[in-house]
């Protein structure tokens, strides 16, 4: 069974009716306000490309590079991308070939890693402090986090209990029938075992492991659980 996708203009309008957008929001304007003048950013697994889009209109001097392995979503972002300038665009690669012709002074990744098993995620941290940004860059990664597990079983449990978070918060947004559809998908893969969401504390260790400065901040929701959506302000050396 082949892991469903939402086409590129359902996945950009799931962030008007998800918590992911504010979180999305967040991220950009970390970006805009510690990316250097004229600096290097890169976006893995960029997806239809909006933080990109919305970057580049904020920060014009910056050059942005997306890096995506779907047909469909690099032919939309670029497509979106293409008054943005020269300097602004995203490749197709597999983000475990792709080989950077230089390091980048930004990397991002948002809601990607969960796409990749347990020992792709580390090689592809591993990657991005070792190979993509510069020693003295700036790593900002986003992904939703699921409570602690002990077996399969509990794990559908947690993925299931994010995945009603996900659908309740959508249904409260007024989301249409196309992003509900989505937001259903969500839930149905991580349950099949197509994605491979981790526990907080599991995510936090893989990231102190490669870089020495670590900072971890929830999104959503705003109630007391693991379970949820975060962003990872990452650096080699200590803090911004």
């Amino acid at each position: 069974m082949k892991m469903p996708m939402p086409k590129a203009s359902v996945y950009d309008r799931e962030y008007d009716y998800l918590p992911w957008g504010d979180l999305m929001q967040k991220v950009l304007n970390l970006i805009i306000e510690h990316a250097p003048p004229n600096g290097l950013v890169a976006d893995l697994m960029c997806g239809p490309g909006w933080l990109i889009s919305n970057l580049a209109d904020k920060r014009e001097d910056l050059t942005i590079h997306g890096v995506d392995i779907n047909h469909e979503y690099v032919r939309y972002a670029n497509q979106r991308l293409k008054d943005k300038g020269g300097n602004v665009f995203v490749l197709r690669d597999d983000i475990h070939k792709w080989i950077p012709c230089r390091r980048y002074d930004v990397v991002v990744c948002t809601g990607g890693l969960h796409y990749l098993k347990i020992s792709g995620q580390s090689n592809l941290v591993n990657k991005i402090a070792q190979k993509i940004v510069i020693s003295e860059g700036l790593v900002i990664f986003a992904d939703p986090a699921i409570s602690a597990y002990q077996d399969e079983k509990t794990r559908r449990k947690r993925v299931t209990e994010l995945g009603a978070a996900y659908i309740c918060e959508a249904i409260d947004r007024n989301a249409p029938k196309d992003v509900l559809e989505a937001t259903v998908d969500i839930l149905k893969t991580d349950l099949l075992g197509f994605k491979f969401k981790r526990k907080l504390f599991a995510m936090k260790d893989m990231y102190e492991h490669h870089f020495g400065s670590v900072e971890a901040i929830k999104v959503w929701p705003e109630y007391k659980t693991a379970c949820g959506d975060y962003i990872f302000v990452c650096q080699k050396t200590q803090g911004l």
